[in-house]
């Protein structure tokens, strides 16, 4: 019986680590997402200067 309880809390951390593993990894495509978006609008604002028209 013992044997069955211990199985189950392992079980269950492994869940338990299994879904903070994905919950981090989300975070880390959600800040890449965002730099990326930064960046983006960056490097429009750059081109759009360097090829405007200044007399």
């Amino acid at each position: 019986m013992k044997m069955n309880q211990k199985s189950r809390r392992k079980s269950g951390q492994v869940m338990l680590e299994y879904i903070a593993a994905v919950f981090v990894f989300m975070g880390v495509i959600l800040m890449a997402f965002l730099l990326y978006e930064a960046f983006q609008e960056y490097g429009d604002r750059a081109l759009d200067l360097i090829g405007s028209e200044y007399p």
